[in-house]
């Protein structure tokens, strides 16, 4: 049977996470910035609070010259895909940790230097629940100074809890109802729900927490990315092929490491499939209206739909007319179960 190595399963949740990074935590840190500047102008003036606005704008790296242009809707609108941050770094690599159980940084260690990785708050081969507790810790922080922050920022706590979650369950600790919740990205009212309703939903004891054997099903059943950092860490000082030599999994062994594949979703709930092969030319019609090329195979429409900046494709409506959809987001789909989808 095809061996899964280290390397090919980091390999492999490095891309899904590419795909589906959109800077949420990012962008919830950013919208608490300018209450810095607001709390300076009530306390010091107006021309204190413009001082403070243009000092955060240029410790962002945003050019902002026009002194007619207010300095609040200016601070507000700091993009987080272009400015420079070591704590918007570091929720990024938190987000990989809570959702794949991995780091990006790992990729980069053939072609970074240790002066690169000395300002890093989470290193390659970094005590890794120590570094992941110590990100949630500036959340946390972060979020006690904002009144309401949870509510403010509530991507951030999402980030944390999942990534607390995360930890403690590869530490082999029971998780409680809540936990689950977070680290299945779901709410609390589904997990609880299932608890009285599905016969495979997790077993729950007295303190509220949930036997291993109930969270590993319900996780299981949830497309969820078993952590591998232990296996990284494990291997010491990493090096340029590290994780080649060491086999994670069989295919074949272990449902966990089916074959997954992200799509595009339509804003009608449809996803691209290979049953949309058109059957009189056999191929597939991808790309805006005035853009659009056939391909033969799916794997390579897919590839090419994954990068567009915003993927189109062509399908049948209810009537059977072959019209043009664009993708709203991506959904990570099992192969076989895509595969059996209708047109």
């Amino acid at each position: 049977m095809p061996q899964i190595t280290l390397r090919d399963a980091f390999a492999e949740r490095l891309q899904n996470f590419q795909l589906t990074y959109e800077w949420e935590a990012a962008s919830a840190a950013l919208q608490l910035v300018p209450q810095a500047a607001e709390i300076v102008t009530v306390v010091y003036g107006d021309d204190a609070g413009r001082k403070i606005a243009s000092e955060i704008l240029r410790i962002a790296g945003v050019n902002n010259e026009d002194d007619a242009y207010a300095w609040r809707e200016a601070v507000s609108a700091i993009d987080p895909t272009e400015t420079n941050s070591p704590f918007l770094e570091d929720l990024h690599e938190l987000t990989a940790f809570a959702r794949f159980g991995i780091f990006t940084v790992w990729e980069s260690l053939g072609c970074k230097g240790e002066s690169f990785w000395a300002k890093k708050s989470i290193r390659p081969a970094a005590d890794v629940p120590e570094a992941v507790m110590r990100v949630c810790d500036r959340i946390r922080i972060l979020l006690d100074l904002v009144p309401d922050g949870e509510k403010k920022a509530s991507e951030l706590a999402v980030l944390r809890d999942m990534a607390l979650a995360r930890l403690a369950y590869d530490a082999g600790d029971l998780l409680t109802v809540h936990q689950l919740a977070a680290l299945s990205d779901v709410t609390v009212k589904r997990v609880q729900n299932a608890v009285y309703a599905d016969k495979k939903a997790p077993m729950v004891d007295a303190e509220n927490r949930v036997t291993r054997e109930g969270c590993d099903r319900w996780l299981a059943d949830r497309d969820y990315q078993p952590s591998i950092w232990q296996q990284v860490q494990g291997l010491g000082e990493l090096k340029q092929d590290w994780g080649l030599d060491v086999i994670l999994e069989t295919i074949g062994e272990n449902p966990l490491y089916d074959d997954f594949v992200f799509v595009p979703v339509a804003d009608d709930g449809s996803v691209f499939r290979p049953a949309l092969k058109r059957e009189r030319v056999q191929h597939f019609s991808i790309g805006a209206k005035g853009a659009e090329e056939t391909v033969e195979d799916f794997d390579e429409a897919l590839k090419k739909l994954s990068r567009m900046a915003v993927p189109h494709w062509r399908r049948p409506n209810a009537s059977g007319n072959w019209g043009i959809v664009s993708g709203q987001s991506w959904k990570r789909i099992r192969r076989v179960e895509l595969e059996a989808l209708p047109r």
